[in-house]
C-alpha cells in the first residue's frame, strides 16, 4: 500500500490511522468536511498529507476529487452524525 484515503480523517481514529500512515511513508488523502474546525489533528505530512473538503452527502463526487491512485486503500470513518448539532437533529425512538 502506498497510498491511503481517510473520510473522517479528523476524527480521533481517523487522525491516528492518518498519523500512522505518514510515518511509515504512505501518501495520505484525508477527506475533511468543509470548514472543518479539526485540522490540527491530522499529522504533518509535508507532501504525503493531502486534503480534500467533501461533505458527506456528496460522496459520489470523490472519486472525481481524489482521482486514480494505485496502491490505494480506502478507509471510510466518517459519519453525518458527528458533532453537536448533528446529534441533535437526528430523531430518537419514544422507548428502546
Amino acid at each position: 500500500m502506498n497510498h491511503a484515503v481517510i473520510t473522517g480523517a479528523t476524527s480521533m481514529i481517523g487522525a491516528a490511522l492518518a498519523e500512522q500512515c505518514v510515518k511509515r511513508g504512505t501518501a495520505v488523502t484525508a477527506v475533511v468536511r468543509p470548514e472543518c474546525r479539526k485540522i490540527e489533528r491530522l499529522p504533518h505530512g509535508g507532501n504525503l498529507l493531502r486534503l480534500i473538503e467533501c461533505p458527506i452527502y456528496r460522496y459520489k463526487e470523490l472519486p472525481q476529487l481524489i482521482g486514480r491512485q494505485e496502491g490505494s486503500v480506502f478507509y471510510h470513518m466518517a459519519w453525518a452524525a458527528t458533532g453537536e448539532q448533528a446529534a441533535a437533529a437526528l430523531p430518537l425512538p419514544a422507548s428502546s
